[in-house]
């Protein structure tokens, strides 16, 4: 008799219930030896535990992704620029922001020049989104050589032999993403790249693990062009014609993750918003990553701000969001908190890798009370709704456990880029209702199957 849990996967796809009677048929206990197997010094030394049990999903969830990401950003920028009636002062004042970076944001967006990772969460509701993340510094995408390691385990061959599955190249699709942005600006000219590196990254260990994803993706592309790679801004030189790296003009720079290094300088913004350089990275961008961004959706859907299909998209995709300070904030709203503590989480609105992040039922009743009296600008705050993950089975051990799931999906402009996941035990002594990678959570590649 198939378990709760065992329908769940099967509910996603029917080869997830194949792979737990295989791999029980087999006796195959042990975790796969990712590192013994890995071919670069990057996968040797990847930084987060991997789950050795691939997931796999049919045509049905992954269309729903799609529906998801296709429409998100578009609403969100309707939805702001609708709420505070394309003032950005007013948006500024409202969401205690730079009012010039208001500004930029309401001059237009180029949707086909960002990338984004939704995080969301599997309910039996369906998909609800929990985030966005705007920019290159998205994780998840460097664990596609798992599609190869899954494929080529000794133990594990048969299965995908006797099943035709695919897993999504996002790495691929990502560099087709950043050739193709180039190539506007380029104008017929051979587009150079440069990609930024963490700080404390070897560029040449990073570019040697991605070589293949960006040889796929140059001949894919068909564009003439070649991609390298910088560890900080003062090797890009900016004029009046553009931007230069070792004397070769660049095309598109991307910037990653910032958070522990300053920001790009002032004249080399000045030549993205010029047009004579490309990034995704570009700080108007970011904006989009805004997480009281959903509570503005709400409010546009329920005051008629969209319309009637993006009003439907947003209840079946966003939780109900509250901002918890400023002019769309309510007494109603904090006694709906208070009185409710099980059914929220309070995240901060630019916070990452799981920190900032409260979930009300595993807070006690005092605490919650004392998170809510005492947050720091609480109009940078946001309150949504608690969206409990259906529960699957992953490795564990010698045997299978019980996982919650985040899954991460990217669109790289009007590209679909495929999904992951991350997990983290029901019954982990450490578990407080977040799932992050930062935080201790597995990380598990998905297979696209038919059935």
């Amino acid at each position: 008799m198939t378990d709760v849990i065992e329908k769940n996967g099967n509910d996603i796809s029917l080869l997830n219930g194949e792979f737990h009677n295989y791999v029980q048929a087999k006796g195959l206990l042990e975790r796969i030896p990712f590192r013994d197997m890995a071919t670069t010094d990057f996968m040797r030394n990847y930084e987060y535990p991997i789950n050795s049990w691939p997931f796999f999903v049919s045509p049905e969830l992954v269309a729903s992704m799609q529906e998801m990401n296709a429409n998100i950003l578009r609403m969100t920028y309707k939805a702001v620029r609708a709420v505070f009636s394309e003032d950005p002062m007013k948006m500024a004042a409202a969401m205690n922001m730079d009012p010039v970076r208001c500004s930029f944001f309401f001059n237009g967006v180029e949707f086909t020049d960002i990338c984004f990772r939704t995080d969301a969460i599997l309910t039996d509701d369906g998909l609800k989104l929990v985030e966005v993340n705007v920019g290159t510094a998205i994780g998840g995408w460097q664990i596609q050589w798992m599609d190869e390691a899954f494929r080529q385990f000794d133990g594990y061959r048969e299965f995908f032999d006797r099943n035709a599955v695919t897993c999504r190249n996002t790495p691929v699709t990502f560099f087709k993403f950043l050739i193709e942005s180039a190539a506007k600006v380029a104008r017929g000219a051979r587009v150079h790249i440069l990609v930024k590196v963490r700080a404390g990254f070897d560029a040449g260990v990073y570019g040697s693990f991605l070589q293949q994803y960006i040889a796929a993706a140059v001949r894919e592309s068909a564009i003439d062009c070649d991609i390298g790679f910088y560890a900080s801004f003062d090797e890009l030189e900016v004029t009046h014609e553009g931007t230069f790296h070792r004397g070769r003009r660049v095309h598109l720079a991307t910037f990653g993750d910032l958070s522990k290094e300053s920001g790009p300088p002032l004249e080399l913004l000045r030549s993205i918003f010029a047009g004579k350089i490309a990034c995704p990275d570009f700080p108007t961008y970011e904006l989009l990553s805004d997480k009281r961004h959903m509570a503005l959706l709400h409010h546009a859907a329920q005051h008629g701000l969209l319309s009637e299909h993006e009003a439907a998209l947003v209840r079946r995709y966003v939780p109900k969001t509250f901002i918890l300070g400023g002019p769309l904030f309510s007494q109603a709203v904090r006694d709906e908190l208070l009185e409710n503590k099980d059914a929220y989480v309070v995240k901060q609105c630019n916070g990452m890798q799981g920190m900032d992040v409260h979930v009300g039922r595993f807070v006690s009743d005092h605490d919650w009370r004392e998170i809510i009296a005492n947050l720091r600008q609480p109009e940078l705050w946001i309150a949504q709704a608690y969206c409990e993950s259906k529960k699957f089975y992953g490795h564990s051990g010698q045997s299978r456990d019980v996982f919650n799931f985040v899954w991460g999906v990217f669109q790289f402009g009007e590209r679909f880029g495929g999904s992951w996941i991350r997990m983290m035990p029901e019954k982990g002594k450490e578990y407080d209702g977040v799932i992050n990678s930062a935080r201790g959570a597995e990380e598990r590649i998905v297979f696209e199957a038919a059935r």
